[in-house]
């Protein structure tokens, strides 16, 4: 009753390249092998006096986020496991455990994040008896951009000529990089050279969610104000829960053409 359901006792992963150096957590992408290593025990004393027999299982879930291979392989001189295409991975004990006081081995499993995973912070969580194993990672996509910059002229008569505004849309850390305090500066052109002056009307900013690839793939709703960023003069600084931040935003702010 007191093993929280479980026989795994505890559990790491190492974070290695396709040649075996070690990667750091907070640096791993899609191409990053996550080297799971368990290890389990079964209690001298079972619940209601029961005795382990042949044919016995224990069954449990690998984390979410990780790619699944079904296979098989050996549990010491214990038994064998299976892996399912759902993650399910099921010990299956032999006569061995028959009348045997201390029962203990290990468990490994290699894979990687899954295809569908999104960039960013992350927490892998793995039960185990003394409760949950919790390690912190950082996906960062193969690809993606510092910032990225597209405009759209508004207000254009019919024949589109004489706009009296612009769309701006600015993408920030799709490559998903960290950003400590950071800040977005964009003067507005004023009326020199070949330069149309405009005025600054409205900003609008969105969290964005990448996928490995550096994908934009959904626009969340609307950061706040005075909560999450700040603007002066034109200039943007992220606060708050966003001051240091792996996040990726797009930065939407209209402009009057004067």
């Amino acid at each position: 009753d007191d093993s929280k359901g479980t026989i795994i006792t505890g559990a790491k992963i190492e974070f290695t390249d396709s040649k075996g150096n070690t990667v750091d957590p907070a640096q791993v992408t899609k191409d990053t092998n996550l080297n799971f290593q368990y290890t389990w025990a079964i209690p001298n004393e079972l619940k209601d006096n029961y005795q382990l027999k042949d044919g016995d299982y224990f069954s449990f879930k690998l984390p979410e986020g990780i790619t699944y291979k079904p296979g098989t392989g050996t549990l010491d001189e214990y038994g064998t496991y299976s892996i399912a295409a759902d993650g399910t991975v099921k010990f299956i004990f032999n006569s061995k455990v028959e009348n045997v006081n201390y029962i203990e081995g290990t468990f490994g499993y290699t894979s990687t994040i899954s295809s569908d995973s999104s960039a960013g912070k992350d927490t892998i969580k793995i039960d185990t008896t003394t409760g949950p194993v919790t390690i912190p990672i950082v996906v960062q996509p193969t690809g993606g951009n510092d910032i990225a910059k597209t405009g759209q002229l508004t207000g254009a008569n019919t024949s589109g000529n004489n706009p009296t505004g612009i769309t701006w849309n600015v993408t920030i850390n799709t490559n998903g990089q960290e950003l400590k305090n950071a800040t977005i500066s964009d003067p507005m052109p004023s009326d020199t050279n070949d330069n149309v002056p405009t005025t600054l009307k409205s900003v609008v900013v969105y969290p964005l969610t990448v996928d490995l690839n550096g994908n934009v793939t959904k626009t969340g709703d609307p950061l706040k104000e005075g909560t999450d960023y700040n603007v002066e003069n034109g200039k943007i600084t992220f606060i708050g829960a966003y001051a240091d931040t792996y996040q990726a935003f797009k930065v939407e702010y209209t402009s009057n053409i004067d």
